[in-house]
């Protein structure tokens, strides 16, 4: 299998004192945890995702500074969708469906 879609539907995120930061965002689609991010410095070498072998859930690892703009996607935007792709090397792509030309803020 190539990739699997899901939408999410709710989200939560962690911050941890031994860290200093951001420790962990959860994606999920209504009960079900579908994506994990943990978060590292902007000059740790990014590992790459622990993807489930039936593309139903995944861990990845992002810069701490995508924080911000995930929180806004997951705030304002709908429908909110990850991509589990276990292709080589892998990844989980988090991301909104298009949108109209000079739609706006509503």
């Amino acid at each position: 299998m190539a990739f699997k879609t899901h939408e999410i539907t709710r989200y939560n995120y962690s911050f941890s004192s031994s860290g200093g930061g951001v420790a962990t965002m959860q994606l999920w689609h209504d009960q079900t945890e579908v994506v994990r991010i943990n978060f590292i410095d902007e000059d740790a070498v990014l590992p790459p995702p622990a993807i489930g072998g039936d593309l139903e859930t995944a861990v990845a690892v992002y810069r701490r500074s995508a924080l911000p703009a995930l929180v806004d996607m997951l705030r304002h935007e709908k429908p909110v969708k990850a991509t589990i792709n276990d292709q080589p090397p892998g990844f989980v792509f988090v991301h909104i469906g298009p949108e109209p030309v000079g739609e706006g803020e509503v």
